[in-house]
């Protein structure tokens, strides 16, 4: 037998006779696995950032997401950008100036 499968066959057995180790591992391995009660919310994000110019194919797909995900939609523009995220004044001025 190779040494390696000899040492954790001997790690196994160890910890098999450690009478303190066993009833925490069997706590682990006797519960069945348990789903949350509440599931988590899972948002699904998307940038346009010019609220008032989204062409129809991106707004047919924006509510396309949201009638067939299940998850909400939140579309990031430059009107709510800073409710969402922190953002620095300079990276703004910037996104603002170029459009």
């Amino acid at each position: 037998m190779p040494d390696i499968c000899y040492d954790l066959l001997q790690l196994v057995n160890w910890v098999k006779n450690q009478k303190n180790v066993m009833p925490i591992i069997e706590t682990f391995t006797s519960q069945e696995t348990r789903k949350p009660e509440k599931p988590l919310k899972t948002y699904i994000w998307v940038m346009w950032w010019q609220k008032d110019s989204i062409p129809s194919l991106v707004l047919n797909n924006i509510n396309r997401m949201k009638r067939m995900s299940g998850h909400q939609v939140i579309v990031i523009n430059q009107e709510n950008i800073q409710e969402h995220l922190t953002v620095p004044s300079i990276f703004l001025a910037e996104l603002n100036r170029v459009n």
